[in-house]
């Protein structure tokens, strides 16, 4: 009886599956075991040099995913565990980083990585002349490396691949296969320059309707410029949903 429960108690003791025994942590289950220690008040395990390259550069390029695409390296070689921390520099604009390293004795070195800042843009697969409205077959989503070239000196002038494309003109030319910036394009104007329009006008409680013209495109709810056709006075007022621009005087 002995015999059988030690042998019992042995079974028990080993696992169904060697393998499982020296199973890894896998990326999620470490992920969760973080979100354990956080809610326990534990610290999370510190930043790698790589996490923390990344995440000061990721402040340099908002909204962008940064990949490092070269080792980091210092002036001593590759950088290794003996490296405490790592501070961001700057950037040359044609994809290296540069970086100061300090090992754990304190002494800090000099280091460079190639990197790309991938953002989600709007390229035209077509040539767009100015005033033509976008269709949604014109253009399409890709990703650019802000990094290097005229993205980098554009970075922070691209149209962001999450903004809408419905109602929008050119306002100047878009040539395809180039990405698109804020400044080329604009929402369709409830009001177009020089469409006629009703102008009320309000001075205390006295209204008056006249008739005018739009002398710039003008939003609904947003302030508009118009002359009137009588008199040909400029006046500034707001464009109602009806199409009315309302002046109050």
């Amino acid at each position: 009886m002995l015999l059988r429960s030690v042998l019992l108690a042995a079974v028990l003791l080993v696992p169904a599956d060697p393998a499982m025994a020296m199973k890894p942590i896998a990326s999620s289950e470490a992920i969760a075991i973080d979100s354990v220690r956080a809610s326990a008040g534990e610290a999370a395990p510190a930043k790698t040099p790589t996490q923390k390259l990344i995440s000061q550069i990721s402040a340099r390029y908002p909204g962008a995913r940064i990949e490092l695409t070269s080792p980091m390296r210092v002036a001593r070689g590759s950088v290794t565990d003996s490296v405490s921390d790592v501070a961001y520099v700057g950037d040359d604009g044609n994809g290296s980083a540069r970086f100061n390293a300090t090992d754990a004795s304190g002494e800090t070195y000099e280091g460079t990585v190639r990197f790309a800042a991938w953002v989600q843009a709007w390229v035209p697969n077509k040539r767009v002349h100015p005033g033509e409205r976008l269709a949604a077959q014109d253009v399409v989503k890709q990703e650019v490396n802000a990094a290097i070239g005229m993205a980098h000196e554009l970075r922070g002038l691209i149209l962001s691949g999450n903004e809408t494309m419905e109602s929008v003109e050119a306002r100047q030319t878009l040539i395809e296969g180039q990405f698109i910036t804020t400044s080329a394009v604009q929402k369709v104007p409830d009001l177009k320059r020089g469409d006629s329009v009703q102008i009320r006008l309000l001075s205390g409680g006295v209204t008056l309707t006249t008739q005018g013209s739009a002398t710039e495109p003008g939003y609904v709810d947003r302030p508009v410029r118009v002359m009137t056709l009588k008199g040909k006075r400029d006046l500034v007022g707001k464009l109602g949903r009806d199409g009315t621009v309302e002046v109050s005087l």
